[in-house]
């Protein structure tokens, strides 16, 4: 909680009026704290705050902000590190279907549409925080309608009503890293929740997969039913 005050301070004096979504979102407004499972800070911006200003540019040249490398200006999404503690910027553009917010502009990559929403404020456990309004169909859209239950091993970025244009491949190799992750971390109970995330694929028994992105091969991987 005090690494995401201080960067909403941050950007707040910066001009940009961050706003809380995913899994902050939903801690927060669902019981008033962060999800004990959750293991980063999720924060959306709109394009055009802050007279247009690209938060990579600010987050790249601000001494305690953390960047990766592979940022770039432009980017819809970015991942950095704040006093050891990892949060996300999500990036949201009006288009005419909706808010778009997601990894890249890509096509194919792992992508959320929203049906347009306002900003409020509103009191959230002991602090005052910016959200979408309302908040209940922004939440409805990313976790489905039961998102007042709590599922620890729910992903958004797999299995959530909101995805949209996402290619079933880019979610599948998603679902497979993550999996490796929890699984090298001793966690086998997460890693084959996100594996019953992944859709359906049709995989040959044996043999070789082409990987169209790099040209190399892989091998095939047959799914457990």
């Amino acid at each position: 909680m005090e690494v995401l005050l201080t960067l909403w301070t941050l950007l707040e004096a910066e001009g940009f009026r961050p706003f809380l979504v995913a899994g902050t979102l939903l801690g927060l407004f669902r019981s008033g704290g962060l999800l004990a499972h959750d293991r980063d800070i999720d924060i959306g911006l709109l394009r055009g705050d802050a007279a247009g200003r690209d938060p990579i540019d600010f987050i790249r040249t601000h001494p305690q902000l953390i960047l990766p490398h592979a940022a770039r200006p432009g980017d819809r999404y970015v991942g950095l590190t704040l006093e050891g503690v990892a949060a996300d910027i999500f990036l949201f553009d009006r288009t005419p279907c909706g808010m778009v917010c997601g990894f890249s502009r890509l096509p194919g990559d792992i992508q959320w549409c929203h049906t347009p929403f306002r900003l409020r404020n509103m009191r959230l456990g002991e602090h005052d925080f910016r959200i979408p309004d309302p908040a209940e169909t922004y939440l409805t859209e990313c976790y489905g309608p039961s998102w007042r239950v709590p599922d620890p091993g729910f992903a958004s970025a797999l299995s959530s009503p909101a995805l949209a244009g996402t290619s079933p491949n880019a979610i599948a190799y998603l679902a497979l890293a993550r999996a490796r992750s929890c699984l090298l971390a001793g966690n086998p109970e997460k890693a084959n929740s996100l594996l019953r995330q992944m859709p359906q694929m049709d995989l040959p028994e044996s043999g070789f997969m082409p990987r169209e992105v790099t040209g190399h091969t892989i091998p095939a991987i047959k799914r457990q039913t």
